[in-house]
């Protein structure tokens, strides 16, 4: 069994294709869906999203898994899942939902509670998920299926919304800037002992549950990221993964190190 590190910049490996007007608000103009063809990406592994923070720091903000396709776990583009962090981290994807109507509605007037303590986010606000009224969300928004909003993805958004909003709607440029601050981390596993998902899907489960587990407090875009419910501040970038330090260096030995212990 080999495991192969690859880091990829998403400016990179997606095609944005910018759709105007936006929906369901008017900054929400950004398809990921498609995926440049000269970068070939396949097979199952565990993989984290990083974004550039201000002074550039590099930071681990998501961690999950890909499994590959079901009769054959050595197809599949780990794209597929890529993109819906980086659509989720931004709330600038096309027909963004949330299935929840109570968290849906807490959670955009928490944010705006916060936002418009900041003078310099009020102008940003134009073109958002976060201008459109109550029942907008409700009839726009409020739906089961589809992409979906969690509540530690719009308050990952709210913290940096500076990153990714002008007082005015994102330019086809300004998209690509900001895909230029993500970066998709890969362990790619290769091993002929497994040919389909349901032989791994256990496994692979148990390996990203571990991982999870260990770094909770670090992870701002998972599920199981929890946060004093008192203080908007979702998280302290310092305390993250920092990509280019010696933090990397050990959250890399522990995935290697239990991709080996669960899959050999």
């Amino acid at each position: 069994m080999k495991i192969a590190y690859k880091k990829y910049n998403a400016f990179n490996i997606f095609k944005p294709v910018i759709k105007n007007p936006g929906y369901p608000s008017l900054n929400m103009n950004l398809d990921l869906k498609k995926f440049n063809k000269g970068n070939v990406i396949t097979g199952y592994g565990i993989y984290a999203i990083s974004l550039k923070h201000e002074a550039n720091k590099n930071k681990i903000i998501y961690l999950g898994k890909f499994q590959g396709e079901k009769k054959n776990i050595k197809s599949g583009d780990p794209r597929s899942r890529w993109f819906k962090h980086i659509a989720t981290a931004t709330l600038l994807h096309r027909n963004l939902l949330w299935r929840s109507k109570r968290l849906l509605i807490e959670e955009i007037n928490r944010s705006l509670k916060h936002l418009k303590n900041d003078s310099g986010n009020l102008k940003l606000l134009y073109g958002s998920i976060f201008n459109l009224s109550e029942s907008e969300l409700i009839k726009k928004v409020n739906k089961k299926d589809g992409l979906q909003i969690s509540k530690n993805r719009m308050r990952f958004c709210t913290q940096n919304f500076n990153l990714f909003y002008k007082d005015r709607i994102n330019t086809e440029v300004e998209i690509n800037e900001i895909l230029k601050k993500f970066d998709c981390h890969y362990w790619k596993v290769d091993s002929d002992k497994f040919k389909k998902k349901s032989e791994i899907k256990t496994q692979m489960k148990k390996i990203e549950d571990k991982i999870i587990d260990i770094y909770k407090n670090k992870l701002p875009m998972n599920d199981q990221y929890k946060i004093d419910e008192k203080n908007f501040y979702h998280y302290n970038p310092n305390n993250l993964i920092d990509v280019d330090t010696s933090t990397f260096i050990g959250f890399n030995s522990n995935i290697l190190k239990l991709i080996k212990n669960f899959l050999i």
